[in-house]
């Protein structure tokens, strides 16, 4: 089933992007702390990609943020209409950061990293992966195999 394949996938492609790292002991986090891994929007992402590096990449420091701040992440949301650094003082500093919520203005990614990226005061990885939740229309899932208005 191919989506019993794509965490180990995405975990995969992940992982070999992230920079080598050297082991650390817990930390608490702020704007002066480093880790290796920030995961912005954690979500469903987190069931699988958390316990993964855990088990798999040790030596990875990871720090992940939810609105709510559940099951030990940082508690904070973006706010796409808020300009400049002070939203970003509560996060650590990242070797690569992984957006994993949906960015649904224009212009949002670069203001996203830019703020970041001035905040913590040096340039960063980026891996943006989205979320298709934008797209939802029900809470079922319906297969459809009509072909497309856009196949010739």
């Amino acid at each position: 089933m191919l989506s019993s394949c794509l965490p180990t996938h995405l975990v995969t492609v992940l992982a070999s992007l992230l920079p080598a790292a050297s082991p650390s002991s817990p930390m608490q986090l702020d704007r002066s702390s480093h880790v290796d891994l920030l995961v912005l929007g954690l979500g469903w992402t987190g069931s699988f990609l958390l316990p993964h590096l855990a088990s798999h990449h040790k030596d990875l420091t990871v720090a992940a943020t939810t609105r709510d701040g559940r099951d030990g992440t940082l508690q904070w949301a973006w706010d796409p209409e808020q300009d400049g650094k002070d939203q970003y003082a509560a996060l650590p500093r990242a070797k690569t950061v992984v957006v994993v919520f949906p960015l649904k203005g224009e212009g949002y990614s670069s203001r996203l990293v830019r703020g970041y990226e001035e905040s913590v005061g040096q340039r960063v990885r980026w891996i943006q992966l989205g979320s298709t939740g934008i797209f939802d229309v029900c809470p079922l899932f319906l297969w459809s195999n009509a072909p497309s208005l856009l196949q010739s």
